[in-house]
């Protein structure tokens, strides 16, 4: 028997923990360009029950590109909450997301914007080609509140006079413990499909993510249709010499920082009975909710590859 095909959208947004809504939403929109689409103190009782969230006054931003319904941010001012992005650490539970990939069309440009908001960069730009003619110039930053962006510049660099990022997230980035793994979830239960497959040791790659030299890297990437915003992308690290660290050396915990990645699915019902057969953890839900900046919806929280938060949302028929 043929499993119907369910519908996954790209993720639609990655939710961060933050103590000063204002001043994340200035970082993103000074720094990233970003607009803020939307702010709410609303938060009804249903979705603080699904998010674990109660007892605070809470804030939340929605910050995009307009018109872009995919890659988005979602700021959350929980005064509960430990906001600082985990420390580098050994120990397994530091797998998951560990950057916002950024389109821009001129990295210099980009990482002048980055930088004069405090910024710091993990090695100088790199450049590679992925196919033939297609040149890739690359670099990670630290913001100055902890998380990772990556940005990326496709070709000859473009000053058109506006800000060099401004776009939705291209891209989110999450270190996986097996990519087999990632890849029997995010394709064989969600439906998505493997965009991108690239394996490579040592530069430019170990450069870039600050791992040590002769690391190996494997790249999985996943998309919904051809749908190129909010896509998911999977890396699995071998680190060199015998060294058995845990890739969390170049993740951050979810426990703090970013915290979960949102997409709207349809068939979540069919989607349950799946995540159960195959040994997914459901952390949460389902629940009726209103969900911010959505409305109407049923939605639940599931465990994915690298202990990533995923929050199922399917709009309901008053939605």
């Amino acid at each position: 028997m043929v499993e119907r095909q369910l519908w996954v959208s790209p993720v639609r947004s990655v939710m961060r923990l933050v103590s000063r809504l204002d001043e994340a939403r200035r970082l993103y929109e000074e720094a990233l360009g970003l607009t803020c689409l939307a702010e709410t103190e609303n938060i009804p009782p249903t979705m603080r029950e699904l998010w674990g969230i109660d007892g605070h006054s809470l804030r939340m931003a929605q910050l995009g590109q307009p018109g872009e319904p995919w890659g988005t941010i979602e700021l959350i001012q929980w005064p509960g909450a430990d906001h600082r992005p985990s420390p580098d650490s050994p120990h397994p539970e530091g797998l998951g997301l560990f950057t916002l990939n950024f389109l821009t069309k001129d990295l210099d440009r980009a990482m002048q914007r980055l930088a004069s908001r405090g910024a710091s960069f993990v090695s100088s730009p790199q450049v590679y080609e992925t196919m033939p003619g297609r040149i890739i110039h690359e670099v990670v930053a630290r913001a100055p509140t902890g998380e990772r962006w990556t940005l990326l510049q496709i070709g000859e660099k473009i000053d058109d006079g506006q800000h060099p990022l401004g776009r939705a997230i291209a891209t989110v980035g999450t270190m996986v413990a097996s990519l087999e793994e990632a890849r029997a979830f995010y394709a064989g239960i969600l439906g998505l499909t493997v965009a991108l497959e690239l394996e490579g040791k040592g530069e430019p790659f170990s450069t870039l993510l600050g791992a040590p030299p002769e690391t190996e890297m494997k790249l999985m990437l996943f998309t919904s249709g051809e749908t190129w915003v909010g896509k998911i992308e999977t890396l699995q690290l071998k680190l060199p010499g015998g060294d058995h660290r845990s890739t969390g050396d170049f993740a951050l915990a979810r426990a703090g920082g970013y915290w979960m990645m949102s997409v709207l699915v349809s068939g979540l019902d069919e989607l349950i009975i799946r995540c159960r057969q195959r040994g997914v953890r459901l952390l949460q839900g389902p629940l009726a909710v209103e969900r911010p900046f959505l409305g109407s919806a049923r939605a639940m929280i599931i465990d994915g590859p690298g202990n990533i938060r995923l929050e199922l949302v399917e709009r309901t028929a008053d939605a």
